[in-house]
């Protein structure tokens, strides 16, 4: 019985101690990317040794794809969380709109983006889970809303992904590209409540039934 407690509190030790070095890790990853990132820096600020994170993700590679990991769980559950207001096709589009430029105004998740574009042409398959983790979960649940919408009539037979990009592209405009090369954290903050109202009425326009 007394090993067992033991052995439980060992993983539970272990477990925590991975989860200081995650979180040491993508403090370092954000403040100076993956080449420039410090194992002894994250050594120190997990407070472990450079041979705990050597054993436990073997090299900075590793340890870069069990943070993106972690980064993609969180995002997931966010999106997965999005709310809408029922009503009008206009209502819920405003709405879809509002959470996500909510969501991807964040600073942090801003800086996460731009640290993985960094390493995509290195890493391209940690890139692409990634993008399936985020923007590809976005475009799914929007590409839903609008078919759903186009079924009940709300809108016109169309190909509803192409849709639900026309409407991505009307809504976010320039601010993607002013985050990647202008690195300004303040681009998806310009997409106001007004420009979000003004993108509806366009994609309404153009997909009236």
């Amino acid at each position: 019985m007394r090993k067992l407690a033991q052995e439980e509190l060992q993983t539970a030790y272990q477990s925590r101690k991975r989860q200081d070095i995650l979180i040491s890790a993508r403090a370092e990853f954000l403040e100076h990317g993956l080449a420039a990132a410090s194992i002894e820096r994250i050594a120190s600020n997990a407070n472990v040794s450079k041979v705990t994170i050597y054993k436990n993700f073997k090299n900075k590679d590793n340890l870069f794809a069990a943070v993106v990991e972690g980064e993609c769980i969180y995002i997931r559950s966010n999106l997965s969380q999005i709310p809408l207001d029922e009503g009008s096709i206009r209502t819920e589009l405003n709405s879809f709109a509002a959470a996500i430029m909510n969501f991807l105004s964040d600073p942090s998740f801003i800086r996460f983006d731009r640290r993985i574009s960094e390493e995509a042409e290195r890493n391209p398959t940690i890139s692409k889970i990634y993008l399936e983790a985020s923007y590809r979960i976005i475009a799914k649940k929007l590409s839903e809303l609008i078919e759903a919408a186009m079924a009940e009539g709300r809108l016109a037979n169309a190909n509803p992904d192409e849709a639900a990009a026309h409407f991505y592209g009307m809504v976010r405009g320039l601010t993607e590209m002013e985050c990647r090369f202008l690195h300004s954290e303040l681009g998806p903050h310009a997409v106001t409540k007004g420009s979000i109202e003004a993108a509806v009425e366009r994609f309404l326009l153009g997909y009236r039934p």
